[in-house]
Parts: structure tokens; C-alpha cells; sequence
């Protein structure tokens, strides 16, 4: 059925059997504020058949480490590549080798990322 806005909507009550589209996030660091709009965002695009994915480059370190843990994993997969290392102490060409051949394997069908962080000293 299609809604007043051309796009087309499911009848109350039908299950997907599958997820139709893959939503890939992905960041340095996704704590403090991020689980809740990431939960937000889960919530809001399931009904309409898309999964989302959630990897995270570091687990530890950064300006949100007195948040703790991302603790984002009940809402969808989260996955953290590094979840022992602070960021500052990953190379960033593994860290993309990495991110890169997990995207691979995940194949998605949309990444979401945030902009690159550089360093302080960076010129």
C-alpha cells in the first residue's frame, strides 16, 4: 500500500522475512550520546525492513572515556575492531585495513560514518 507520500508502507501486522536493506555505522568512538541515537535509528527504520550494523574502531581512550563501554550491542550487532586499544595507539592504515575488510564481509548496502578525527598536532 502506498502512503500519502508516495512511499510504499507494509500493512499493520505483515513480518518481513528478511531485512532488505544492510546500514552499516561506523566511527572511531560511538559512546556517550551515540548507543541512544543509534537505538533511535534502529527503531525507527526495522518496520521498514533495514538492518543496521554497528562497527566501532576503538573501545577505550578518547575524549568520551569517562562514559565507559559503547554498550550498544542489545539493540543490533556492535562490533568494537580494537575494544582493548585506545585510539590513540592504533595505526590508522591497519585501522582501515581493518574497517575495510570487515565492511567486505558485511557487504552493505549504506555505511554511515562520521567525518576523520585528526590529531591535535595534525597540519
Amino acid at each position: 500500500m502506498t502512503g500519502r507520500d508516495g512511499f510504499q508502507r507494509q500493512a499493520k501486522g505483515h513480518v518481513r522475512e528478511r531485512a532488505t536493506v544492510k546500514l552499516v555505522v561506523t566511527h572511531t568512538d560511538l559512546r556517550l550520546y551515540w548507543p541512544a541515537r543509534i537505538g533511535a535509528l534502529v527503531r525507527s527504520v526495522a518496520p521498514e525492513g533495514v538492518s543496521v550494523h554497528v562497527l566501532e574502531v576503538s573501545g577505550t581512550g578518547s575524549p568520551y572515556a569517562f562514559a565507559g563501554p559503547s554498550l550498544g550491542g542489545a539493540m543490533c550487532p556492535w562490533e568494537m575492531l580494537y575494544p582493548d586499544t585506545p585510539m590513540e595507539a592504533i595505526d590508522s592504515r591497519e585501522a582501515s585495513v581493518r574497517l575495510f575488510k570487515r565492511l567486505d564481509e558485511l557487504q552493505p548496502d549504506v555505511v554511515l560514518a562520521g567525518a576523520i578525527a585528526y590529531t591535535s598536532d595534525a597540519t
